[in-house]
């Protein structure tokens, strides 16, 4: 009877702390004053109790209930697993009973994007849970810095992290094709000088999609959806495209530098010339003047001024690194062309 009377007290205060995590998702200072009331009942039967409870609560239930139940004993598990009193050893027994029990949860519906990231917690927290010594007992706040010191992250924190990073690479690559726009919209197409500029302006944006691209695959890991995946090949081909379109860039520019430097390029207007200019006034009269003298009399005492000057040479270093950069990127993204689905 003593043991039935333990087994209920234990099944009414695992309800009570699933229910103040479902309710309070984040908020510690409801789960740790609860769990330091009831710390009797935290022992290695709390965690069989756990499994047996949650196992044949979740797979009774509806898969949307199931997979409900799973998120919040992954956030059980993260919560006692960093409580900062209490036996430590036997908190990360209790998470990894915990997780466990989510994992399977977690495969009644296939392919769930949690069930990656559950697995690579269980993993880390088993091999913690090794590293502690079992002859002795090891309080969490000699494992973990108090929650008056610092604040423990989770790994979903890494992982939002990360997709700040990826919408950050994102918003590098539409803000080059915004930019790459405005550059095509002021070209004259049959201007060798407008296309030698534009060059030079694509070339000098050229790390705005190269970060981009690396910000999108960095860290690229866990259950991936097959639309996700085709847009992650699209990308993978597309740094090829560009590595091969900034080659192109680069030897236009190498082309047109030595087209300057040969002097085949057309020019910058020099000063004035001093060969007089017919001017017609009306039909009666022509008048003779002289662009340097007449024109340009009232300007003579001012200071001389200098002559406009091209753009310097087109930059090529600029675009071997766009070649090899996008090289490398494609080459190391392999992976999302290796789905034949």
């Amino acid at each position: 009877m003593k043991t039935d009377s333990l087994s209920q007290q234990q099944q009414t205060l695992l309800r009570q702390l699933l229910k103040a995590i479902h309710n309070n998702p984040g908020d510690r200072q409801v789960i740790y004053p609860l769990l330091e009331r009831n710390a009797s009942l935290l022992n290695a039967q709390f965690a069989q109790e756990l499994t047996t409870w949650a196992t044949e609560k979740g797979t009774a239930s509806k898969p949307s209930t199931a997979i409900s139940l799973a998120q919040t004993l992954c956030r059980f598990a993260e919560l006692i697993a960093s409580c900062p009193q209490g036996d430590h050893r036997l908190y990360c027994e209790i998470a990894i009973a915990s997780y466990q029990v989510a994992l399977k949860l977690f495969s009644i519906e296939p392919h769930h994007p949690q069930y990656s990231e559950t697995k690579t917690l269980l993993t880390e927290l088993e091999n913690h849970y090794h590293t502690l010594p079992a002859d002795s007992t090891t309080h969490s706040s000699q494992a973990f810095p108090n929650s008056r010191d610092g604040l423990y992250l989770s790994s979903r924190v890494e992982e939002k992290s990360y997709q700040l990073l990826q919408w950050g690479g994102y918003s590098l690559l539409l803000l080059t094709l915004f930019k790459a726009l405005e550059y095509l919209i002021h070209v004259n197409p049959a201007s060798l000088l407008d296309r030698l500029d534009l060059a030079h302006h694509l070339i000098d944006i050229v790390w705005m999609p190269l970060i981009g691209l690396i910000l999108v695959f960095y860290r690229q890991q866990g259950y991936v959806s097959r639309h996700h995946l085709y847009w992650l090949r699209f990308l993978s081909w597309g740094s090829l495209v560009l590595a091969s379109f900034y080659g192109v860039l680069t030897l236009f520019g190498f082309g047109a530098a030595l087209s300057i430097s040969q002097g085949n390029l057309q020019q910058w207007p020099t000063a004035p010339t001093n060969n007089p200019t017919t001017l017609t006034l009306g039909a009666q009269r022509t008048l003779k003047v002289n662009s340097a003298t007449s024109i340009a009399q009232p300007f003579l005492s001012a200071p001389p001024i200098s002559n406009p000057q091209p753009d310097p040479p087109l930059g090529l270093l600029g675009g071997i690194w766009g070649v090899l950069g996008f090289t490398f990127i494609w080459r190391l993204t392999r992976w999302t062309r290796s789905f034949r689905g």
